[in-house]
């Protein structure tokens, strides 16, 4: 990875490593097949608890009726209360080792990661993981589990990964934005473990819209339309905030991330 060695350190001290630009890749129904790793969390759910593969299903064609999100392991965890069992005891290992033998990326998502790493670009997962207050069975740590989980489970835990606690991914890479520096990433996106990461520009992949909600100038944004019908929902339309584009496919989107950054080497 070709970086900017600066002598300069953060608030804590920590040397400061300075990066052209760094791609964050949503992973549901963008960078991993929701619906099938939903079909594995079952049969693991189903084979190792007492929980059945319906009750998960009822679950989840509720939420989806009702509008509202769907916590796997949150439901999981709160349907197995008492009875001795639980997501990370009984499942996970067998959902991750589910995972490894069927192939979870979307269509082509490898290319991206592959371009990524030819390139010595910093490519991190960024995803968002759906929790609630309100409700006992969408708690904020079984949201991450499940977002790890299926990064595992894709085989693609050796990447940087960060699970955003809000829809609006913008909003929350925007606060990491310093004037006339960068964006200082958070320690689980670093490209070296101590140190402080700081990326001049982000490049953030997403298949819904509302993820670009509150970006700034410095972050460019590519939305990709699920080409697979299992993955496609009413989210991923709407109107886009000025520099994003649109595409359909992994193809078109390693087209749009190869585009942005032969732009960004002319402006620099």
């Amino acid at each position: 990875m070709v970086t900017e060695r600066l002598v300069q350190f953060d608030t804590g001290e920590r040397r400061i490593i300075r990066i052209p630009e760094a791609i964050f890749f949503d992973v549901d129904r963008c960078a991993v097949d929701t619906a099938k790793a939903f079909d594995l969390a079952v049969q693991a759910t189903a084979y190792n608890t007492p929980l059945t593969a319906k009750q998960l299903y009822d679950e989840y064609h509720r939420t989806k009726a009702a509008g509202e999100s769907y916590n796997v392991v949150g439901f999981i965890n709160h349907s197995l209360e008492g009875t001795g069992y639980s997501w990370q005891h009984n499942v996970e290992a067998d959902f991750v080792e589910r995972g490894h033998q069927h192939d979870l990326l979307m269509k082509d998502a490898r290319k991206i990661i592959e371009y990524a790493v030819a390139e010595g670009v910093l490519l991190a997962m960024f995803t968002y993981g759906a929790s609630s207050p309100d409700r006992h069975d969408q708690q904020w740590v079984d949201a991450k589990t499940w977002q790890l989980a299926k990064i595992a489970a894709a085989g693609l835990d050796d990447l940087p990964a960060y699970v955003c606690n809000r829809r609006e991914k913008g909003a929350k890479i925007t606060k990491w934005y310093e004037t006339g520096d960068g964006f200082y990433l958070p320690d689980s996106m670093s490209v070296e473990e101590g140190i402080q990461t700081v990326a001049r520009k982000i490049i953030l992949l997403d298949d819904k819209t509302d993820s670009f909600n509150g970006i700034n100038a410095h972050i460019l944004g590519i939305r990709i339309t699920p080409e697979d019908e299992a993955n496609q929902l009413d989210f991923q339309r709407g109107r886009l905030p000025g520099g994003v584009v649109a595409v359909h496919g992994m193809t078109e989107a390693l087209g749009a991330i190869k585009a942005i950054r032969a732009s960004l080497r002319q402006l620099s």
